[in-house]
């Protein structure tokens, strides 16, 4: 559990990984686990990033997949009022953060070769995103059509199985996680 926030992460490990059965992808940071993503009307598969010990307010990091491209002024709601363009990955993307009464949001949305993610950032209290610990963490994104943020390094985290409800795209292993969103 966080009951402080750690003062500095340490740098992303290729070995922390997490595929999902999509093949899109991030690093873990330590002690934490990834589980898969049901498909609904407007995204498909994605992965939730969350610690591994239990406990109230923690953070998590939301990957997901668009259907289809998002209408950028859908995107807008009462907790994230205003998109702004800002740099995710060395391009701009559509960037807005909010507040519920639990969690400080941090929404990038993008397209990549032609398809469409999201990635949110969620933390128990305020941070300045650019140049944070989490910052280097959320831009070891990949989709299935990029190169891992280190290639050739080999990852021991699972490849995700998909909800029972979801299409299978491969053959998930018999131990993994699934979540329902």
């Amino acid at each position: 559990m966080y009951v402080g926030w750690p003062r500095e992460m340490p740098l992303p490990q290729e070995i922390n990984r997490a595929r999902s059965p999509s093949g899109m992808s991030m690093i873990l940071p330590p002690e934490w686990e990834a589980v898969a993503l049901a498909a609904d009307t407007t995204l498909d598969d994605g992965l939730k990033l969350r610690p591994i010990a239990d406990g109230k307010l923690q953070p998590s990091i939301i990957v997901r997949r668009y259907i289809a491209a998002p209408d950028r002024n859908e995107l807008t709601s009462n907790t994230f009022p205003t998109i702004e363009s800002q740099p995710f990955r060395g391009k701009p993307v559509w960037y807005s953060k909010g507040v519920t009464r639990s969690e400080y949001l941090h929404r990038f949305v993008f397209d990549e070769n032609g398809r469409w993610f999201q990635v949110t950032l969620s933390t128990p209290g305020p941070i300045d995103y650019p140049g944070s610990d989490w910052q280097r963490y959320l831009e070891t994104f990949s989709s299935a059509d990029a190169p891992a943020s280190a290639p050739g390094a080999a990852s021991t985290a699972p490849v995700l199985a998909p909800p029972a409800s979801a299409p299978q795209r491969s053959a998930p292993p018999a131990t993994a996680k699934t979540l329902e969103s």
